[in-house]
């Protein structure tokens, strides 16, 4: 046994308790050490910009080079240098001799003897100006204007007061001549130290070049040089942009901007830092001049590759400590930074990627989880930072091994030099990096996490109406507002078309994503180098003055760092003290507004771990062990791929077909130990031809809830044929054109499904009350009950237990089965609906669209793009048409017989007082509607009198919605969820009230999915209340999960949402969808998914997930080229070694997401000790479908698998009221915790007390 360390324990529980100290101490003594540069960076260029603009004296500069240029390309120049050794340079004195000096040589030039004299001083004025403003102008030339490259080429013996220099000892004249130079004269106090000519080819040329690019007066160079500086900053805003957009569509971090602010802050430090530190201890007097005497693109080389391995870091940081779930509370957090630290994975979403791979081998084979366990902790992200300088290193060998192929001498030094730095700068600034992002960072994010509590803010804003409320509790669940924008989701522009550049922009980003390893290494970090690298070369090759570097003179000291001497006063300390009382008051102000000192407080002091908890290892690691789902395969039937599954929620059978056109039925249930299906496949017999072709394709099949009958519809001849379990055969086939007399094009089906038909409800409850009575006629308690039969609602209790008389019981069950008769109901795209009884095969034809709007007023446009059928428990059946002109036709069963009205939907109508009194649901024994829905018809004429349009207009759309029109429904409170484009709407059946608005994203047709956690009583009013809703879609263009979870974030009310409160605005007390949070979820490289009742959604996706097609079959003809060549080489061999077949757990693994908190389980699919692995690798998952209430039936090949967790009692006909757990929480903790039964206890309370009474009495 394993324990975890207790001081580990005991620091993490410092940490969590006090976030400030763990994120000031850090960052404020890298602050300090790296002041140096910083200060340069930020309070420098404020001053230059102010010293410039205020510079009233004369301009002391650099000439243009241009007349000395042109008079080079004639004859032979020679360049001499001259040292002169001054006591202060910036004295007027001292400028006045050096200027006189110049005058002398430029005095004496002849048509035989021309000289140019290459001075600061240049730019001498003529006007007679004061010796103070010549002074002030000349100390803001040197702080301000020139380079180090130019300060170093022209002075030494450099005095710098807080970072300003305030004086020069000497200074360097540069003479381009083509005869000698006559003697010097100079003035006092000027000497001359120094006084040679060069002796190199060409001296002359090379320096005015090398010259002219500092001051840059050569603009091809120019114009190169600035190009490429504008490069490196897009690169760098694009970078920093497409981090913050992986880090938002992570959606683990709610400050998303804010986490990005603290990272800018941690890589410019660390930078800074490791520059501070290399030219300290490197002998660099000036950091900015360290990359080379041609640093023009060296820093911003250093700092975007420190970027660039910061965030792989900072990914990995986010993946390990948020996990897949932040909305746990402080023990579970502090586990989480425990196992952060101790390098155990907190995500399952990242297991898949191969830097996660090869972390966890390094780990094991570099023995760190022996060295963890014995001396220190290693987090992952230090394992990941080795990673990265391991390639880095290899990147530079490459490079190192590039120069010294193609430069040899002077050129291959310059430029190893340089990139050695930039190396050496390199390694450093990350190791900071990693420290800052292991202290301040996982501060940072950590306060993120803790933000759920938002105690200050429900202190402050008690009221939910208050703006300022609604302000926080946007930021609470922030999401990329940039592609919000983008898309015309929030903001003044209109939605646009799917294929313009603003659609496809705005859904780039939203799919954006860390990359993976492969496409990092060699698409990432390898262009952006070797593109550096060619800059570099070219400019050192273009500009250097090698001749110069070789000189034996040393006229020019190419590289050469002034002498200078530091010193401080008062005013740096108290500009540092200002500095540093900055950041504290505003990390305060932010604290204040995060995490704030009254929220620390009210944390519970046992909610961290103790020291001597004994926490072992295995217990934190319990995330990383291999899980597997509970299977039942069903094989020995097919023997090609299945093409198609149906299964009914209700029914424990499941039918299948595949591409040989069989068609079989399964019951997976039942208790033989070899399942053998039943074939059911069938012919054509009711068409008129000679021979009866095969009944295919079967394009739906529809299961009656108790299984007893099968439908098997076939669109292209028009035909539903129906089999019968009991009989184990047909009993009747349909020809829908000829039964209808309408054509194939109209009999379209959009839905089909099994009703109960009901009785008088009177007449149902005397036969039964009679049966059970039996022959003294004494009604008992069990005849009392009747009215709650299986006849008189679509949602039942379940039938009473058989106790003393079981013949009697077992009449009385076979009448009331009797009772129960099965109709089959379709419904076809233009407004068309039969229903057939499935005992006598009567066939009934609906035309809504005609019952609705009147025959003459129906256009021929006029068509049902989505139905969807709506069982509300005491309410009859309904069916909800949505049409192509935007109305809502709903289908009502009244004793058997469907009547048709429109919906009329309103936004806002809800919460005003036009709608208090709301209309009673319709009764399901009730024979007519209201007023309204039966004097629709006359209601419509009357209005439409005047005018006689000869048809209904149908609204055309200006453009094709985005998103196909979708309803779901939500059936226990009569409510659906529709889609139109990206927005779903909360609709009220009763009342026709879109109660909220959803914001959606593009989803694949057919895969929008609502689902909800098990309702329960709303502890204020005593209805049905949810803790969550969720929306479930696949996106349109990957294939990413997105999950839109909506629920109540206020625990100290510890409310669900109403659903009360939604269709009755008097009710103040209780809480609904206006009070709740979203949060979104989103999941890639999913294959194939579905939801169940248990608010989860289970699927399956790839083991080894690639982020495109075009990654993965590239990679697939590199694997099958190198086996070829293997092959090839291995001829000789007798015995060649074939290829290890895959098994199915590598490429494909299952998964459980909870909707609840988004958070993503891995399993394994387990197999059988007589299946064959490999066989089930070999293919694609075919087809998903839901099996019962928590399991799904995937198709692999041939075989079908179903894959569930915990008990195997996967049926439950009605599963809300039957005590069945429909929560996966009793599922996933120990076997011995306590399970909390959750009914609806409103329905099921007079059924419950009679079990119980029945329990009390005594058996004889």
């Amino acid at each position: 046994m394993k324990l975890v360390y207790p001081w580990l324990i005991r620091a993490t529980g410092w940490v969590l308790k006090n976030p400030k100290l763990f994120i000031l101490v850090p960052i404020l003594c890298i602050y300090i050490l790296a002041y140096g540069v910083v200060h340069d960076l930020t309070i420098r260029p404020l001053n230059k910009a102010l010293a410039l603009r205020s510079d009233s004296g004369p301009l002391l500069d650099f000439a243009s080079t241009e007349t000395i240029r042109l008079a080079l390309s004639y004859g032979n120049w020679l360049l001499t240098k001259i040292l002169l050794s001054l006591e202060n340079v910036v004295k007027f004195d001292s400028l006045k001799g050096v200027h006189a000096l110049e005058e002398a040589l430029v005095s004496q030039n002849t048509q035989n003897q021309t000289s140019f004299v290459v001075s600061p001083l240049a730019t001498w004025p003529n006007k007679l100006l004061l010796a103070r403003q010549f002074e002030e102008s000349a100390l803001r030339a040197l702080n301000h204007k020139h380079k180090p490259e130019l300060i170093n080429l022209f002075f030494d013996g450099l005095l710098k007061k807080n970072h300003l220099i305030t004086a020069a000892t000497t200074v360097n004249l540069y003479v381009v001549h083509n005869a000698l130079l006559p003697p010097l004269e100079v003035l006092l106090p000027l000497k001359v130290l120094f006084f040679e000519t060069s002796l190199a080819p060409n001296a002359a040329t090379e320096f005015l070049k090398y010259f002219s690019f500092l001051i840059e007066d050569l603009l091809p160079i120019k114009l190169f040089n600035r190009t490429v500086v504008l490069v490196q900053m897009a690169i760098c805003i694009a970078f920093v942009f497409r981090v913050y957009f992986c880090i938002c569509n992570q959606h683990k971090i709610r400050s998303n901007i804010g986490l990005v602010c603290g990272w800018l802050v941690e890589v410019t430090l660390a930078s800074a830092a490791a520059v501070r530190i290399l030219s300290s201890y490197g002998g660099f007097q000036e950091w900015m001049s360290m990359f080379g005497p041609v640093s023009s693109y060296g820093a911003g080389t250093y700092v975007l590759a420190v970027m660039l391995f910061s965030s792989r870091t900072l990914f990995r940081t986010i993946n390990d400590l948020a996990g897949d779930n932040s909305m746990e509370g402080h023990e579970t957090l502090h586990k989480r930074l425990i196992r952060f630290y101790l390098g155990i994975n907190n995500s399952a979403r990242n297991s898949s990627d191969l830097i996660y791979k090869f972390t966890r081998f390094v780990r094991k084979w570099c023995f760190v989880d022996k060295f963890l366990s014995s001396i220190a902790p290693i987090p992952n992200s230090f394992v990941v930072l080795c990673l990265n300088l391991s390639g880095l290193s290899l990147i530079f060998g490459f490079i190192f091994a590039l120069l010294h192929i193609f430069f040899t001498g002077i050129a291959w030094h310059v430029l190893v030099d340089k990139y050695r730095l930039i190396l050496e700068a390199i390694v450093l600034a990350l190791a900071i990096d990693h420290f800052l992002q292991q202290t301040f960072l996982v501060g940072i994010i950590l306060i993120d996490l803790n933000r759920v509590e938002l105690t200050d803010l429900l202190s402050k804003n008690p009221n939910l109406n208050d703006p300022e409320w609604n302000e926080s509790n946007d930021t609470m669940g922030e999401i990329d507002p940039i592609s919000s924008f983008i898309l015309g989701l929030t903001g003044p522009l209109a939605r646009p078309k799917p294929s313009s550049l603003r659609h496809i922009v705005g859904t780039h980003i939203l799919k954006l994503s860390p990359v993976s390893s492969s496409r990092f290494w060699l698409g990432d970090v390898l262009s952006f180098f070797f593109w550096n690298f060619f800059c570099q070369v070219f400019i050192t090759l273009f500009v250097l003055p090698f001749n110069l570097l070789t000189d034996d003179a040393k006229v020019v000291l190419i590289g050469h760092q002034a002498k200078c001497r530091h010193s401080y006063d008062w005013l740096f300390y108290l500009e540092v003290g200002a500095t540093i009382l900055f950041i504290v008051a505003v990390s305060e102000l932010t604290f204040t507004l995060t995490y704030s000192q009254r929220q620390r407080k009210e944390i519970d002091p046992t909610a961290t771990l103790e020291a001597s908890s004994l926490l072992e290892y295995t217990e934190l690691a319990k995330q990383e062990q291999t899980k597997y789902f509970e299977c039942i395969t069903l094989n020995k039937g097919h023997n090609i791929d299945v093409i198609k599954i149906a299964t009914n929620s209700k029914s424990s059978f499941l039918v299948s077909a595949d591409l040989d056109r069989n068609v079989l039925v399964w019951s997976p249930l039942s208790e033989a130990e070899k399942k053998k299906p039943m074939s059911i496949s069938t012919t054509i017999d009711s068409l008129e031809e000679q021979t009866h072709p095969r009944f295919w394709p079967v394009n739906h099949i529809e299961i009656s809830d108790e299984g007893n009958y099968i439908v098997l519809v076939n669109y292209r001849h028009s035909v539903i044929k129906c089999f019968e379990r009991e009989s184990l055969s047909f009993i009747w086939e349909i020809n829908l054109v000829k039964e209808t007399g309408l054509s194939t094009k109209e009999l379209k089906p959009m839905l089909a499904f099994f009703r109960k038909k009901t009785i008088a409800g009177f007449l149902a409850r005397r036969l039964l009350m009679k049966r059970r009575s039996g022959s003294d006629g004494r009604r008992s308690s069990v005849s009392s009950t009747a009215s709650s039969s299986t006849i008189t609602g679509n949602y039942p209790p379940p039938p009473l237990p058989i106790h003393e008389d079981n013949a009697t019981e077992n009449k009385v069950k076979d009448f009331e089965q009797s009772l129960n008769r099965d109709e089959f109901v379709m419904v076809f795209e233009k407004g068309h609906m039969i229903t057939v009884s499935c005992t006598d095969r009567k066939v009934r034809h609906y035309t809504m669209f005609e019952d609705v709007y009147g025959k003459d007023l129906v256009s021929e446009n006029l068509r049902v793009t989505t139905a969807k059928q709506l069982t509300t428990s005491r309410v009859s059946d309904r069916i909800l048409c949505d049409l192509v002109n935007g109305d809502i036709i709903i289908a009502s069963a009244v004793n058997n017989v469907w009547k048709f009205s429109r919906l009329k939907t309103s936004k806002t109508l809800f919460n005003s007082r036009l709608n208090q009194v709301l209309p009673a649901p319709a009764s399901a024994m009730g024979r007519t509607f209201s007023s309204m829905d039966t004097d629709f018809l006359s209601i419509f004429k009357q209005n439409f009198s005047n005018s006689r349009p000869t048809e209904f207009p149908t609204p055309k759309r200006r453009f094709a919605p985005i998103n196909h029109c979708t309803i779901e429904t939500i059936d226990f409170v009569g409510m659906v969820v529709r889609v139109r484009d990206l927005k779903a709407e909360l609709l009220d059946t009763q009342t026709g009230i879109i109660i909220k608005t959803f914001f959606i994203g593009h989803f694949k047709p057919g895969s929008f999915r609502v689902i909800h956690s098990e309702p329960t009583h709303c502890k204020f009013c005593g209805c049905a209340s949810v803790e969550t809703l969720s929306l479930v879609y696949e996106d349109f263009y990957d294939p990413t999960l997105i999950v839109h979870t909506f629920l109540l974030e206020n625990r100290k009310s510890r409310n669900n949402i109403c659903l009360r409160v939604e269709r009755d605005p008097r009710e103040i007390r209780c809480l609904g969808f206006d009070a709740t949070t979203e949060k979104q979820y989103w999941y890639h490289d999913i294959e194939k998914w579905e939801v169940t009742d248990m608010n989860v959604v289970m699927g399956i996706r790839r083991a080894d997930a690639k982020n495109s097609d075009e990654s993965e079959v590239r990679e697939e003809i590199v694997d099958r080229k190198s086996e070829e060549l293997l092959l090839l080489r291995k001829r000789k061999s007798k015995v060649p070694s074939a290829p290890e077949k895959p098994k199915l757990n590598d490429l494909w693994q299952g998964f459980v997401v909870t909707v609840l908190n988004g958070q993503l389980l891995e399993y394994k699919i387990p197999f059988g000790e007589d299946e064959d692995e490999s066989e089930f690798a070999c293919v694609r998952p075919n087809v998903i479908a839901k099996y019962g209430y928590k399991a799904v039936a995937i198709a692999f090949g041939r075989k079908i698998k179903i894959l569930y967790l915990g008990g195997r009692k996967l049926i439950e006909s009605d599963l809300y009221y039957k005590g069945s757990t429909s929560s996966l929480k009793p599922i996933l903790q120990p076997l011995d915790a306590a399970v909390n039964r959750n009914e609806l206890l409103f329905i099921n309370k007079r059924r419950r007390m009679l079990e119980r009474r029945k329990k009390k009495e005594p058996e004889y």
